[in-house]
């Protein structure tokens, strides 16, 4: 207690400015390692849960297969949800941040389906993080034909500086 009173009594009671600079520089460089990593972290998160709530729609494909002998005929996602839920389906996924998800089962639209309606299905969802993505497929209609070993794939591929996860079944 001494030495603090007779520390005060000299003028010296706090900090230089120099000090509190290189603190407060700290301290900002410190948040800005954090904050990067927390956005990183966040989008990885998202890109998870796409590719996740595919697997969930793809899954519950196979069971309106199973029933009908044919996977839906229709084009578009909201089209989808009126054929699997609630049936299917017990909770219809959302996207992470209000991007949509693509369904298509057509033989005008995927290559390999013999013309016939309804017998393969390909689900697709944008990723955000290019980073994290390993490629697949080499072009984008490589990415929407099944080869003939199975009835099940998934994959990711580029097109134009965008990164794109693919459920594809027969």
């Amino acid at each position: 207690m001494y030495a603090v009173r007779q520390f005060l009594r000299r003028g010296q009671a706090g900090f230089t400015l120099t000090e509190l600079l290189v603190v407060i520089a700290i301290i900002g460089i410190l948040t800005g390692l954090v904050s990067v990593s927390y956005a990183t972290a966040r989008a990885k998160a998202r890109d998870n849960q796409r590719q996740s709530d595919l697997a969930t729609v793809a899954t519950a494909l196979e069971l309106y297969r199973s029933d009908k002998k044919r996977y839906p005929t229709i084009s578009t996602w909201d089209a989808l949800k009126s054929e699997l839920f609630p049936r299917y389906i017990a909770q219809w996924p959302s996207t992470p941040r209000g991007d949509e998800y693509v369904y298509r089962s057509n033989s005008s639209e995927l290559p390999g389906s013999g013309g016939v309606s309804g017998v393969q299905f390909v689900l697709e969802a944008k990723l955000e993080r290019p980073s994290l993505v390993t490629l697949s497929y080499a072009t984008y209609d490589e990415a929407w034909q099944l080869d003939n070993s199975s009835t099940y794939q998934t994959g990711t591929w580029e097109v134009n500086d965008a990164y794109y996860y693919r459920v594809a079944g027969r």
